[in-house]
């Protein structure tokens, strides 16, 4: 507050903005927001603050469900689709460190068969035509590997707004989709058994 008072008292400052804490009776502490300005012909500084605790507690509450949710959680830009902040859940499905993700695209890490649908439905969001999105999809590693996810698309705009950025959710679902795969390789094998065999065979139920 003081470093601000002096910012203030120099000619270089016609109003600043700035937040701290104020300890109360009961020991707990309270966040304004100020907004000073010099007070013309004086040394004096004219000062207004409003309470910003609860809107502080929240977005403190909102940054420990980011950083700790088990599922990954970015922020893209909509246009370039570059990530804009992202999770430690979504760096680790990428198999990157946060540091190296920032750097890309979404473009980048989908896997080229799995790109078109997304970019089309990234047009449709930004279109209006649709308030959202849901699609399967694989990422790119880089030792080439692929990871599946179910991948949520909300815009983080108001209603009627053009987005400007995007919200995008993970969920690693690579286990499932091996024992779809494995489901389906079985009932093929089964499948061509039963079409091949000179053998008699039948399925009955528990009445016979």
């Amino acid at each position: 507050t003081l470093r601000e008072a002096s910012r203030l008292q120099s000619d270089s400052y016609e109003s600043i903005q700035f937040q701290n804490r104020y300890r109360c009776k009961d020991g707990s502490y309270r966040w304004l927001e100020w907004q000073a300005r010099p007070k013309p012909g004086s040394q004096n500084i004219l000062a207004t603050a409003r309470d910003i605790t609860d809107r502080k507690v929240s977005v403190q509450h909102f940054q420990a469900i980011f950083d700790q949710a088990p599922v990954g959680i970015a922020v893209l830009d909509s246009k370039t689709g570059s990530f804009l902040k992202l999770n430690p859940a979504y760096a680790r499905i990428l198999a990157r460190t946060p540091q190296e993700a920032m750097q890309l695209d979404f473009q980048t890490v989908t896997h080229p068969d799995d790109l078109q649908q997304d970019l089309d439905n990234m047009a449709l969001l930004l279109e209006g035509k649709i308030g959202q999105f849901r699609m399967e999809k694989r990422y790119l590693r880089p030792d080439k590997s692929t990871v599946w996810v179910d991948l949520t698309v909300v815009p983080l705009c108001a209603e009627g707004e053009t987005p400007q950025t995007h919200l995008a959710i993970v969920e690693d679902i690579s286990e499932k989709k091996r024992a779809e795969e494995q489901l389906q390789t079985r009932d093929a094998q089964l499948s061509g058994l039963l079409e091949h065999s000179t053998n008699v065979v039948y399925l009955k139920d528990e009445q016979g």
